[in-house]
């Protein structure tokens, strides 16, 4: 799996936001560059563990914008949070049970997750709170 870093083709140009993707990208390519190393199954509890927390974190700051700004596509992307949440967690519960082969999976989704969410919709509502004098 090729890793993964931060890339300014991310950015919503929103500090706050561009801050907390970074940080999420760099979980993920963390996990990645583990599982090179031949430990990522070490990592594996604790990377699932951080991002859970840290995109609540994240999800409800982006949802505070988007709800202060009145963004029209608000329920679909809160429904986008709702649903990787409940897939994370339930790849933590797996992690939980010993799944063998997890780590892949894991640090594939995460990728494919984060790029697609970023550069499709984030970059959607990017544009929409620019244009109310977001920064």
């Amino acid at each position: 799996m090729d890793t993964f870093t931060w890339s300014n083709d991310y950015k919503v140009h929103i500090a706050q936001i561009d801050s907390q993707h970074h940080h999420l990208v760099a979980l993920v390519g963390r996990l990645i560059t583990a599982m090179k190393e031949g430990k990522g199954s070490d990592v594996l509890g604790r990377i699932l563990t951080e991002v859970i927390s840290y995109t609540q974190t994240h999800f409800a700051a982006e949802e505070h914008l988007l709800r202060a700004h009145a963004y029209p596509d608000y329920a679909a992307h809160r429904q986008q949070h709702e649903s990787l949440t409940k897939q994370v967690n339930t790849l933590y519960e797996r992690f939980q049970k010993k799944e063998i082969a997890l780590t892949i999976e894991v640090a594939q989704f995460l990728k494919d997750w984060l790029t697609h969410h970023i550069l499709g919709t984030d970059k959607h509502y990017s544009q929409f709170l620019l244009s109310k004098g977001v920064r």
